[in-house]
């Protein structure tokens, strides 16, 4: 009887340290997972950005969330860099708020340098690869990009007339993968204002709404003085602007042949019968002062107008006619400039090459 009380309760003893010995196993296991603390809550921090660009200083302001904690690291003025405390470098978390171009810094190129972007990130990093890339809406751009235990992402913002793309980015890793959809998010929301300071926004707002009062077409017309003709139809080619390349002058153009040039005396692309009615204008300025962009007002030909126009045909192997302003009247009123329009009138008579007339309604390419 004894004996076979013993034997159950060394039975019940074994089962129990087996079952102690099985919880002591999951809780290690348990430990050996690692743990996904809560991410650290985000804030807004405004952030300024600085580009020079064609001679001037572009200002970048931003609203960006942050997470709390994470230290700035300002790299240079076009790239702000942010680290979780005690750690920074290759491999680490990070949020970055830069000012790039992703390639050739021109307005042409943008566009083209955003839809690269994500391919020469992979060429830089073969063991990341790419699993999203997508335009998001207009002006907004995203890639994300994973490796072993890391993920990237990378939020373009671009506008045309901003000389460098916003791009937000940040990597997570293991330890930080709980961020990675709150940081994307962050990135999706950040607000961008550029200030141009050839372009103030109380200016800007005042030619926005003179719009309003723009001609509803393009029309121009030229008689020759000579020939009392009008050798050209300048209602066959598209009128448009562009701005100066370094200056904050413009230019207005109305050829009688599809083109979008910006320089016709050195190109010699016209052929014979083409020709392209050139107007550029410019502010008066003093010794030493900075030249002013062009804006809504009345430009004159003579040399000494406060807002002045020049006018010049184009034609055929890189010649060109100008106008004298000795005996010409009139000149040519801009009704409103913004960033991608201009409008206006033109009235000028007599000189030495004829009468030019007409309207104008175009965009600044």
């Amino acid at each position: 009887m004894l004996k076979h009380i013993f034997i159950l309760a060394l039975s019940l003893s074994l089962i129990a340290c087996s079952e102690s010995e099985g919880e002591n196993e999951k809780a290690k296991a348990d430990e050996d997972v690692p743990t996904q603390s809560a991410p650290p809550a985000l804030t807004d921090q405004v952030l300024e950005l600085k580009q020079r660009h064609k001679g001037r200083d572009f200002t970048y302001t931003t609203t960006t969330k942050v997470p709390e904690g994470w230290s700035k690291n300002v790299q240079r003025a076009g790239n702000l860099r942010f680290y979780p405390k005690g750690s920074s470098g290759l491999g680490a978390p990070f949020l970055a708020v830069v000012l790039d171009c992703g390639g050739q810094c021109t307005a042409d190129k943008m566009l083209e340098n955003i839809q690269g972007m994500a391919k020469t990130a992979t060429k830089f990093n073969s063991r990341m690869k790419i699993v999203r890339e997508e335009k998001i809406k207009d002006g907004t751009w995203l890639y994300v990009l994973e490796g072993k235990d890391t993920k990237n992402a990378k939020i373009m913002h671009w506008q045309k007339g901003w000389p460098r793309i916003l791009s937000c980015e940040f990597a997570t890793n293991s330890k930080t993968e709980s961020l990675f959809e709150p940081l994307l998010q962050a990135c999706l929301d950040v607000k961008v204002s550029v200030l141009d300071p050839y372009y103030p926004q109380e200016v800007l707002a005042k030619e926005e709404a003179n719009l309003a009062k723009c001609p509803k077409g393009n029309t121009l017309t030229f008689k020759d003085t000579k020939t009392n003709t009008e050798p050209y139809d300048f209602t066959k080619g598209k009128a448009y602007a562009h701005p100066g390349l370094y200056a904050p002058g413009l230019a207005l153009y109305f050829p009688n042949v599809d083109t979008t040039q910006k320089r016709f005396n050195k190109d010699k692309t016209l052929k014979e019968g083409q020709a392209v009615m050139a107007f550029r204008f410019s502010e008066k300025t003093a010794k030493g002062e900075p030249q002013k962009p062009t804006f809504s007002g009345d430009y004159e030909l003579k040399y000494e107008a406060a807002k002045r126009v020049t006018i010049s045909l184009k034609l055929a192997n890189g010649s060109s006619q100008g106008w004298s302003s000795r005996n010409a009247k009139g000149g040519i009123k801009i009704i409103a400039r913004t960033k991608t329009k201009l409008c206006g009138t033109v009235d000028i008579s007599g000189g030495n090459r004829g009468d030019v007339k007409g309207t104008f309604n175009v965009n600044i390419l």
